[in-house]
């Protein structure tokens, strides 16, 4: 297996497993399952409703409410309490929920759908930059990144991939041009959602013709995440033009929601994590690290947690036909659980590219963060140069052992005497004059065999 593939491999086993095991460490694991156990129940019942069970029905309304007012526990224990004790905040997280029940069994159902919807928002956006920062940390990282950027010199080129990015984007354009050409009706959802995304789509594609050098580990994490979108945008053009029944939930969607909450876990921790007798470290996102020097680690996980608790309940109130703000204001009352999810996603994803670029263009703190200084061995040849001198040593054309001999004892031969004499040559001034030789050499030997001299013929 390659470096690249063992990096890739290693990369998303850390990201997935660092996230699981901290969930289930003994500091989150009463939260956790607490969580389970809620997110379970309702969604039983949620089922048994959907088939006219009578128990569900008269228990349907009290579990979502209790659902409801634990979100609300976990979000208020985790803002103001996260950093006091695991006994403190789960004992406040009970006594904030039973609060919170008790209150919105006689509050204005338009009141409990706001908290949901919000909380269902928040969470999309949370995720959509948690898919940033996968790339960012991806690109960025001092393993990962230096392999995937070895030999670019920076203010080279454009960015990684920059072609079949590029056209990846173009062909979003065709699909949603296709999607609006052929679509029946279009809600005021969908249309925002597009909107931002071809206005995203078409400043991605000046930043690659044009600037993608100016910065291209910030650029090609920029253009990967929005290229990432294609997945949401692919799926809402199905639900454009295979409109679902409104009880459809996208399996990719619950898939994406446990990924990225996994991912947003290790990126809220700021610090390493002891478990069993491993070491679990996370870089942590830019948001992550602003967040946890207020709140604590334990506090943004417990908020998390609050959020998609949040999340879920807007999810059962569209599937039942009982969102209020989300469903008259935004998507339409015929809007599917999975196209409510897909509109807002896609919306969220234009305009957090270009909420990203701002950050880059006005904040040195986010620049930091987005564009970590990387080894990239500029030293390295050309890649075209390097093919040629393999493809040479291996006809035999040219004797690497020797000539890299050579050139290792004359780079060593240098570093002794540089302290005693000016104006030596730097290694990769060193470097760049070996394969030019190698190259020069080899042309003369194809001359050679042309046109071979008297005395060979």
């Amino acid at each position: 297996m390659s470096y690249v593939e063992k990096s890739f491999y290693w990369y998303l086993k850390r990201m997935l497993t660092s996230g699981f095991k901290l969930l289930f460490s003994r500091k989150y694991l009463p939260y956790s399952l607490f969580f389970i156990i809620i997110i379970s129940a309702t969604s039983i019942l949620a089922y048994l409703r959907s088939q006219n069970v009578q128990q569900a029905l008269e228990l349907y309304d009290f579990i979502l409410k209790l659902e409801l007012a634990v979100g609300t526990g976990f979000i208020l224990t985790g803002i103001f309490l996260g950093k006091r004790s695991s006994v403190t905040q789960f004992s406040f997280i009970i006594i904030i929920s039973i609060l919170a029940f008790l209150g919105y069994s006689n509050v204005d159902p338009i009141v409990l759908d706001l908290l949901a919807a919000s909380s269902y928002i928040i969470w999309i956006a949370i995720s959509v930059f948690a898919s940033y920062s996968m790339f960012r940390d991806l690109f960025g990282s001092k393993v990962l990144g230096t392999i995937l950027f070895l030999g670019k010199k920076e203010g080279e080129g454009s960015i990684l991939f920059a072609g079949p990015i590029a056209l990846l984007l173009l062909g979003d354009l065709g699909i949603i041009w296709y999607a609006v050409q052929n679509s029946q009706e279009l809600t005021k959802g969908t249309i925002y959602a597009l909107l931002a995304f071809v206005a995203a789509i078409f400043v991605g594609e000046i930043i690659i013709l044009f600037f993608g050098s100016v910065d291209d580990v910030f650029f090609t994490s920029l253009l990967f995440f929005l290229a990432m979108g294609t997945i949401r945008l692919l799926q809402l053009v199905l639900d454009i033009l295979l409109p679902r029944t409104k009880s459809s939930i996208s399996w990719t969607d619950t898939i994406l929601v446990i990924f990225f909450l996994l991912y947003s876990v290790q990126g809220m921790t700021k610090k390493a994590e002891k478990i069993p007798d491993e070491e679990i470290i996370a870089e942590g996102s830019w948001i992550g690290q602003k967040i946890t020097m207020i709140i604590g680690d334990r506090g943004a996980v417990i908020i998390l947690l609050g959020l998609i608790f949040g999340f879920h309940v807007t999810q059962l109130q569209v599937l039942f036909g009982e969102s209020i703000i989300l469903t008259r204001y935004f998507a339409g009352s015929n809007v599917s659980v999975a196209q409510l999810g897909h509109e807002i996603g896609v919306l969220i994803q234009g305009i957090w590219f270009f909420v990203l670029l701002f950050l880059w263009m006005f904040s040195p703190s986010f620049r930091k963060y987005a564009s970590p200084e990387i080894k990239r061995f500029g030293w390295l040849p050309p890649f075209e140069d390097l093919v040629e001198f393999i493809e040479a040593s291996k006809g035999g054309e040219i004797d690497w052992k020797k000539e890299l001999t050579k050139f290792a004892l004359s780079a060593a031969g240098s570093k002794i005497i540089s302290p005693f004499k000016s104006n030596q040559p730097t290694f990769e001034e060193r470097t760049k004059n070996f394969f030019s030789k190698m190259k020069q050499k080899r042309k003369e030997k194809k001359k050679q065999q042309k046109h071979p001299s008297k005395d060979e013929e």
